[in-house]
């Protein structure tokens, strides 16, 4: 059936497409695609909700016989702030004292994160730079190598790294032994290698003509036009480093990190529900916040062809 519309002084015409059984099937699968999506989200975003809403309940409320599920939030009765306040002052939440200094733990965790993030991704990009830009003998043999260590389960080499870590460079319970052995990213050696493969070999030989170094040529060339592959490794990285708790758990005696701060809280977690659920609002809220704020490069980077070569 067709119909026309008037605009104007011309006469468009209008085609309604037939109600058919392949315009049904396309809206049936559009609607069992949109739900499976919105039970995914609402299964992944639930655990978030719940533990925000637990660490502002009264413990009261928070379980047993008088637990209110979803308490209305116009009732100041069923909320408080107490739980941040007792893990902030270091108030006494465990019967074997006080609760590890969340201040302190969170200043330690954004440490270990920042200085890790960043001499990995440089490292990393230097690396990838040299296999990728430079052509030596036995370059294929030591890339080989370094994707051979991808197989093998980080646990295996904890006893080396702690025993290297604290008998050899005496570092046990120090920012330097903590971080030192995580540098080396086998998985970020390749990444980065496969990106500077995209780097055009004229804009190099270009700035070798103009006389600049081999140092001077990565700062100012490559690592500039690495950009996008940075911001996505790097918050993998940060996500890794933030996340940590075997490692430090390792490593550390009273450097303690936020998740092994949390790992002690759950010792009293059958009786107090609130405050582990606060420490873990503390330890997930900066790094829900940082990938909001760099969602875009992110997804940018991973479908911008970057594993070309």
């Amino acid at each position: 059936m067709n119909q026309q519309r008037v605009t104007g002084t011309s006469a468009v015409t209008i085609e309604k497409k037939p109600f058919t059984a392949d315009t049904v099937k396309y809206w049936m699968g559009n609607a069992v695609m949109y739900a499976v999506l919105i039970a995914g989200a609402v299964a992944m975003i639930f655990p978030v909700f719940w533990m925000y809403l637990n660490s502002l309940k009264r413990q009261e409320y928070a379980g047993g016989a008088n637990m209110v599920w979803f308490p209305p939030p116009w009732e100041a009765k069923y909320f408080t702030t107490d739980h941040y306040m007792e893990l902030i002052s270091r108030a006494s939440a465990k019967s074997s004292g006080g609760a590890d200094n969340f201040i302190e733990c969170s200043v330690n965790t954004v440490i270990y994160s920042t200085v890790g993030t960043a001499l990995s991704l440089l490292i990393c990009a230097m690396a990838g730079y040299a296999l990728a830009k430079k052509k030596f003998r036995g370059s294929n043999v030591i890339l080989m190598s370094i994707l051979a260590t991808m197989m093998i389960p980080g646990i295996m080499v904890l006893l080396p790294d702690f025993v290297i870590t604290n008998f050899v460079m005496r570092a046990y319970d120090t920012f330097a032994g903590l971080i030192l052995p995580t540098l080396a990213n086998s998985f970020g050696v390749f990444l980065m290698r496969q990106y500077m493969l995209s780097v055009p070999d004229e804009l190099i030989e270009a700035a070798k003509v103009d006389g600049a170094g081999e140092a001077r040529t990565f700062f100012t060339i490559a690592l500039p036009l690495a950009t996008p592959m940075l911001v996505a490794f790097g918050i993998l990285l940060v996500l890794g480093y933030w996340n940590d708790i075997l490692w430090p758990m390792v490593m550390t005696k009273d450097l303690k990190v936020l998740q092994v701060a949390l790992l002690n809280l759950t010792e009293i977690g059958s009786q107090r529900m609130g405050p582990v659920m606060a420490g873990a609002a503390i330890s997930a809220t900066p790094v829900i916040v940082l990938f909001m704020l760099v969602r875009k490069q992110f997804v940018q980077a991973m479908t911008s062809g970057a594993l070309k070569g």
